[in-house]
């Protein structure tokens, strides 16, 4: 008998949990889009992030090789709270040089060169798929996105030399 009641309580539990799950996203709503770059997909991995700009929680999701991204405020698939928000762009880290050993102490000279190839790869063109460092800073970045109550899917057009269409 105890252990029939356990049963039926664990599954009471189970079924209240999957349907605050399914029904009940905390007012998020679903939320994906895709990014191009002078009509190319953007480098696989490029980091999406959505800064509030009101009493919203940021959500952040990574693009896939298509460019297409779905963004999220605590677990992947829960979607994001409706507002206005800043759209920061980071490049994939594919695409960032790597440093060629273990770096053990600052002055380094081995990483001293790393640190400065880094800074040249930050001034120079963007390459296919590469974002321009302006959409990689709430500060910086002109890309704005008020999401509505219902998600949607957002096309984010980029020229590699100029700002968002």
């Amino acid at each position: 008998m105890l252990r029939s009641l356990r049963v039926l309580a664990l599954s009471f539990l189970g079924c209240v949990i999957l349907l605050s799950v399914g029904c009940n996203r905390g007012g998020l709503v679903p939320i994906e889009g895709r990014i191009t770059v002078d009509g190319m997909p953007v480098a696989e991995g490029t980091s999406v992030l959505l800064a509030p700009l009101g009493d919203y929680k940021p959500a952040h999701g990574k693009t896939g090789a298509d460019g297409v991204f779905r963004v999220y405020t605590n677990v992947p698939g829960d979607g994001v709270m409706p507002g206005e928000y800043r759209v920061v762009l980071v490049n994939s880290m594919n695409a960032i040089p790597l440093p060629d050993h273990e770096v053990t102490r600052e002055d380094d000279p081995a990483y001293l060169a790393y640190l400065k190839k880094v800074e040249d790869f930050k001034k120079r063109p963007p390459t296919k798929g590469m974002l321009p460092i302006l959409y990689s800073a709430p500060q910086t970045t002109p890309l704005r996105w008020k999401i509505p109550d219902d998600g949607v899917f957002m096309k984010l057009e980029l020229q590699s030399g100029a700002p968002a269409k």
